[in-house]
């Protein structure tokens, strides 16, 4: 929506940040009306300009921006509320940059993805306030789903027969399942792809109350962040952070 000065202004979530020359940033932006917008941000590495503590990933802000035919501009940024990732929780900090950087690989430039921007929305103060690894892993399920890559838990991927009662493999170079027949190896554990169709329908809004096991969970894990960073066609960045922290995503 534009003002009576010519500026673009929506709510937006703020997903990389990086330096610019001395004194500027580059942020970009996932903005509900426009999608996925690079915007420059003059000064904003100057101690005494707002925009330093405004320009954090996955905040969300009400932005006031000049398009223009090189680049978008930053005139304005508001936070919304005062939710924000907090500095000292580097767990919460650490899953949000791989939701954050996820996000930003997979939607294309200034194309609208409502969807997208509604459940990034609803995941970032569940990723606060819940278990910020299961709040991750359900966002980023979500969001292959809306941007059209969910995986086949139901199928064989190389001969299309249902696998239910049989054993099978998360596969995830082949999208999905694989059964032993097609394809040999040590079988997933049915409760994987469970967890996995349930948290593709899990709200943030509602707080659901069930148990976990932590193998089942890494093997989910396991999947999705690599199917994920197939779909990117290159690797997550962020997940180091995790691998630093003590996290086993990407062993084994």
């Amino acid at each position: 929506m534009a003002d009576d000065k010519g500026l673009y202004q929506d709510e937006a979530i703020v997903l990389t940040v990086k330096d610019w020359q001395w004194q500027d940033r580059i942020a970009m932006l996932l903005t509900k009306e426009k999608g996925k917008l690079p915007v420059l941000a003059f000064g904003a590495k100057r101690m005494r300009q707002s925009w330093n503590a405004q320009l954090q990933p996955l905040s969300c802000l009400r932005v006031s921006v000049k398009l223009g035919t090189r680049m978008a501009v930053l005139r304005a940024a508001e936070r919304i509320g005062s939710l924000h990732l907090p500095d000292e929780a580097l767990e919460v900090m650490a899953y949000g940059a791989v939701m954050a950087e996820a996000t930003a690989a997979l939607l294309p430039d200034e194309e609208p993805h409502p969807a997208v921007f509604d459940l990034l929305a609803a995941a970032v103060p569940a990723l606060v306030a819940r278990n910020p690894r299961l709040i991750a892993l359900t966002y980023l399920i979500q969001m292959l789903r809306l941007c059209g890559y969910e995986p086949d838990y139901e199928r064989c991927a190389l001969c299309q027969q249902p696998v239910a009662g049989k054993a099978f493999r998360l596969e995830p170079l082949q999208g999905g399942v694989v059964c032993g027949a097609c394809e040999a190896g040590v079988p997933a554990e049915p409760e994987t792809v469970d967890l996995l169709m349930r948290l593709s329908q899990l709200s943030f809004a509602a707080e659901e109350k069930f148990t976990v096991r932590g193998k089942q969970l890494l093997e989910a894990e396991r999947f999705i962040y690599r199917f994920l960073q197939l779909q990117m066609d290159k690797p997550l960045q962020s997940l180091r952070f995790l691998q630093q922290l003590g996290q086993t995503l990407l062993k084994g």
